[in-house]
């Protein structure tokens, strides 16, 4: 088959047979959003594309960059609610590259697209511990570090060395951590849109046992706590000023339900689609627990997740 040129793509549809022609990883055409999302939401994509080198990545990137085509990169979308509506554009996954864990001493590469599950009971046979606060959370490396996610009064921010971004100047660099901000739930790594290829840790040296102790521990907290046999995003309000949950049971909004998007009967700072809710639904949802806990407790909650193919700006809901 005769290779396209890059110069001669205009189109999504050519930016599909031009990846398949380079060998550049696998494509997915008018693919459900939903069945990216741990929520179950979302609409058709018109591509998905899975990556199989940087350099396909940046290639890529290049190419979509200058056709101005909307874009989203996807970890394991625990985070996330994408729109019903058709995405015209290019979703890209990052699982097929960069699946490696390297290990030196107590410093550990691992890269971005691999699941935080994954990299927690890998390193338990090296004797590395450390990051077991975060067992339970379906999320991928690089999403984890974008949101600096954190649980049980540790953040992923307070094991980091170094990462190696693509950075908005669709460059690779690497960046050591004191030159980055963390912040509850946030960090300069999304502000400035940068891709995490792969992530530098220091982790702590323990022993078999009592890291499968601290997993067992972390596991039966979420589950006492959390509804995790549901399809949910993860905390929906950020807990960075009040306790969100709190508010929201004091407000009597546990159960609470627009058609299939419900507050969780077990934590409250949990949304959950009990079988095919919309996303209009959860949206509905959302803007209503804000206007009652702002009435009833005179406080502005944030979200959390990150809204896809809507049109209002993420910090409006």
């Amino acid at each position: 088959m005769k290779r396209m040129s890059s110069i001669k793509v205009k189109t999504i549809n050519d930016l599909n047979l031009y990846i398949l022609n380079q060998n550049y990883g696998k494509t997915y055409t008018r693919f459900p959003f939903k069945d990216l999302t741990t929520l179950k939401i979302g609409g058709n994509i018109r591509l998905l594309f899975y990556p199989n080198s940087e350099q396909a990545l940046l290639d890529v990137l290049s190419i979509i960059n200058r056709n101005k085509f909307k874009y989203f990169l996807i970890g394991n979308g625990s985070n996330v609610l994408a729109n019903d509506n058709y995405f015209d554009g290019v979703v890209i996954k990052l699982k097929d590259m960069n699946d490696y864990i390297r290990v030196n001493d107590d410093v550990v590469e691992v890269g971005a697209g691999l699941s935080i599950a994954k990299v927690i009971f890998s390193l338990m046979k090296y004797n590395l511990g450390g990051l077991e606060f975060l067992i339970g959370v379906p999320a991928s490396v690089g999403g984890l570090i974008c949101m600096n996610a954190g649980a049980f009064k540790e953040n992923i921010s307070d094991y980091l060395l170094e990462l190696r971004v693509i950075n908005k100047e669709g460059k690779i660099e690497n960046i050591k951590r004191e030159k980055l901000k963390f912040s509850y739930r946030s960090s300069s790594v999304k502000d400035d849109n940068m891709i995490v290829l792969s992530a530098k840790f220091k982790l702590v040296k323990s022993n078999r046992e009592e890291i499968k102790n601290k997993i067992k521990k972390y596991l039966g907290l979420r589950k006492e706590r959390q509804p995790l046999d549901t399809y949910n995003a993860g905390s929906t309000f950020k807990n960075s000023i009040v306790n969100s949950a709190k508010l929201i049971d004091e407000c009597n909004l546990k159960g609470f339900n627009f058609n299939d998007a419900y507050v969780s009967n077990k934590h409250a700072n949990f949304l959950i689609n009990s079988n095919k809710a919309s996303a209009f639904d959860m949206i509905r949802l959302i803007y209503y627990i804000k206007d009652v806990v702002r009435k009833e407790k005179g406080v502005e909650l944030e979200c959390e997740w990150v809204f896809i193919n809507f049109d209002f700006e993420e910090n409006v809901v």
